[in-house]
């Protein structure tokens, strides 16, 4: 028989997560998807505009007016339009944001000014990528 080095996965189960709860992912091509909830979080804007902290890390969407010069629209995606869609490629591409996989934020917290702030560092992988 042959010998077998074990590892053992660090990772953890995904934990359950209500459909109540906001759910905002970011796929490898620069597309941010929020939920029903994250988007009525947010207070169901047309556009958002994207804010960052100094290291980049950590991103938050802004509602805004659509017609401003850095808006970025809001549009339906999917079948049912519960989800909703913003291409943010130039946005990941101005922070050097390339995720390999599709990325689930963790904790989505909408402060006390209104944005919807998503922390980098906290995501889990739930995507094969880009195809």
């Amino acid at each position: 028989m042959r010998k077998i080095k074990w590892e053992t996965f660090e990772g953890r189960q995904q934990p359950y997560r209500s459909s109540r709860e906001p759910r905002v992912t970011l796929g490898p091509k620069g597309t941010f998807y929020l939920n029903g909830v994250a988007y009525e979080v947010l207070g169901s804007p047309a556009a958002v505009e994207f804010q960052h902290d100094d290291s980049g890390r950590i991103v938050a969407l802004v509602p805004t007016d659509p017609r401003k010069t850095n808006a970025f629209k809001i549009v339906p995606h999917g079948k049912n339009g519960t989800y909703k869609r913003i291409c943010a490629s130039s946005f990941c591409r101005h922070l050097r944001i390339k995720p390999r996989e599709t990325l689930l934020f963790n904790n989505p917290d909408l402060d006390d000014k209104g944005r919807l702030v998503l922390d980098l560092d906290s995501t889990t992988v739930i995507g094969r990528g880009a195809r």
